[in-house]
């Protein structure tokens, strides 16, 4: 027997397909009321209303939805909404400090062992994010800029200069390295959600040393150099956290080069040829 959550889902998906945001609405809040905790579902419900233009209602529900993302440990998703809240509405320029704010109370609570518990809650960690105070990761979080790049197009290029780290909000994208014996590109690794490449390139000043192609719709954040010297400047303490962490990319990199493995060792290896 079909459940009532399915059905409403079904119905959902029907109004979007046909353009009626409306009715679509009606149906995700249903879902909503059903199970608070979809986050899937508390994110349609905040879209639907930016596209029916509730611009209050919708960065009111995009808030709910970053603070839960941030609950659950999805900080990535978190600073993406709050990119978008800011492009709805520039006067929100507080979001980024209340959200660093915000995760690194948690990150300090979830060490803190709760009554009753068997074990401690700690948030997962992020590279390039776990390791900053809650000053730093403002400031790193401030000078992120959001980006959306289509199914089957390049965000960097093997050979081409490297001024840029990319982390991935949502999407999915493949690392390509050129094959002289096979002329043309083959597949290194699939990154996903929460991944990032690119940092070792804008770090030590050298080409990409291989191409990522979009295989889907992906949302980005992105770091330039000029905001990436921004952030160092104020805290440099930062580039000591990215230097280490890089280097140590970089030695996994270096030890499987001629393997073209897709293996999850290998895509966070290749990750860093970027």
């Amino acid at each position: 027997m079909v459940s009532e959550k399915a059905l409403i889902k079904s119905r959902a998906q029907k109004y979007l397909s046909r353009g009626n945001y409306k009715k679509a609405l009606g149906e995700f809040q249903k879902i909503v009321q059903l199970d608070p905790t979809n986050l899937r579902a508390l994110l349609k419900v905040g879209d639907l209303l930016h596209k029916l233009k509730r611009a209050d209602e919708a960065v009111a529900q995009y808030k709910q939805v970053a603070r839960q993302y941030v609950e659950e440990g999805f900080l990535i998703q978190a600073i993406s909404l709050n990119k978008i809240i800011l492009h709805i509405d520039p006067s929100q320029e507080g979001i980024d400090k209340e959200l660093a704010d915000f995760y690194t109370q948690i990150g300090a609570s979830s060490q803190i062992p709760v009554e009753g518990q068997t074990a401690e809650r700690k948030l997962p960690e992020i590279p390039l994010f776990s390791a900053l105070n809650r000053r730093e990761l403002h400031e790193m979080i401030s000078h992120l800029k959001a980006k959306r790049v289509a199914k089957e197009n390049l965000i960097c290029k093997e050979g081409d200069h490297g001024d840029s780290i990319y982390i991935i909000s949502s999407g999915k994208v493949g690392v390509l390295k050129y094959s002289r014996r096979k002329q043309g590109d083959i597949l290194l690794a699939t990154l996903h959600e929460g991944d990032f490449f690119g940092e070792i390139s804008l770090i030590f000043n050298r080409p990409r040393m291989a191409s990522v192609r979009t295989t889907k719709t992906t949302e980005l954040l992105e770091l330039e150099k000029q905001d990436f010297d921004d952030v160092v400047g104020a805290y440099p303490s930062i580039r000591g956290t990215l230097d280490a962490f890089s280097r140590k990319r970089m030695e996994v990199t270096s030890q499987m080069i001629s393997s073209f493995s897709s293996s999850s060792w290998a895509k966070k290896a290749t990750a860093a040829m970027v």
